[in-house]
C-alpha cells in the first residue's frame, strides 16, 4: 500500500519501492511490481517491470527487507483495479499475484478472491 506522498517520491520520481517484505523464496519469481494507492483512491493504479531486487539498507533495515528497482518508467493502468465488495482485501502489506491477473480485473476482488479460499 503507498500513500500519496510515498508514492509520487519513490515509485513516480525514482523508480523503486522498498522496505518491502519478501520471502526469499520469492525473489526470483517477481517480474512485476504493482502499487496499490490507500485512501482516497483506494485502487492499483501503476505497475513497473522489475529491473532487479536488492537488500534494504535504509534506517528501517531488517532482515527480509528488500528494494525494488524497475526497468524504465512505471506504466499507468488504463482500468485502476478499485477496491471491492470484500474490503479485507485491501492490501495491508505486499501480496502475491499474476500481472495478467491484475490488467484484466476490475475489482480487488478479481485479482485476490481465489487465493483467499
Amino acid at each position: 500500500p503507498a500513500r500519496q506522498g510515498g508514492f509520487e517520491r519513490a515509485f513516480l520520481g525514482q523508480h523503486a519501492w522498498w522496505a518491502i517484505r519478501i520471502g526469499e523464496q520469492n525473489l526470483r519469481k517477481i517480474k512485476f511490481i504493482a502499487i496499490y494507492q490507500v485512501q482516497p483512491i483506494s485502487a492499483i493504479t501503476h505497475y513497473g517491470e522489475v529491473d532487479r531486487i536488492e537488500p534494504y539498507t535504509g534506517e528501517d533495515e531488517a532482515a527480509g527487507k528488500y528494494k525494488v528497482y524497475l526497468r524504465g518508467e512505471p506504466v499507468v493502468l488504463p482500468n485502476p483495479v478499485k477496491l471491492g465488495k470484500n474490503v479485507h482485501l485491501k492490501p495491508q502489506g505486499p501480496k502475491y499475484a499474476k500481472l495478467d491477473d491484475i490488467l484484466k480485473a476490475r475489482t480487488l476482488d478479481d485479482v485476490f478472491s481465489g487465493s483467499q479460499d
